[in-house]
């Protein structure tokens, strides 16, 4: 029977980790967490996209839907060290990241706030396309 060394199995943990991380969509939907109501008819879903179990928080990746004609995704995000949050006011929305360790967010270092109107999001229609 062959025997393999402790530098031959590291190196193949390493090699696969490395692999399985390149792997992640943050788009996928599959792993539903869980919905809240941002205002009326406006809802962000929540969905882990790769979980880390023992070893930290997942990586969550954050929609926001009306549920009937759009859904736009609104990034990635480390479920201990970062977050996007979503406030309504009046006719408008705000998402706000905040940073985190994820290479897909390297680039953010403070808190970065985006606004949406409600009819330019209803107009986007693009329910299906996802």
């Amino acid at each position: 029977m062959m025997e393999i060394n402790k530098k031959t199995l590291l190196i193949g943990i390493i090699f696969c980790s490395c692999f399985f991380q390149g792997c992640i969509n943050d788009k996928s939907r599959k792993n539903h967490k869980w919905t809240f109501k941002v205002c009326d008819s406006l809802y962000a879903e929540t969905f882990s996209t790769f979980g880390q179990g023992a070893w930290g928080g997942d990586r969550d990746g954050k929609w926001l839907t009306d549920s009937a004609t759009f859904r736009i995704f609104l990034g990635a995000f480390d479920e201990t060290k970062g977050g996007i949050y979503v406030e309504c006011k009046k006719d408008s929305v705000y998402i706000t990241q905040k940073p985190d360790d994820l290479d897909v967010n390297s680039s953010i270092k403070a808190p970065v706030t985006k606004a949406f109107h409600l009819n330019d999001l209803k107009s986007l229609r693009n329910l299906n396309d996802y």
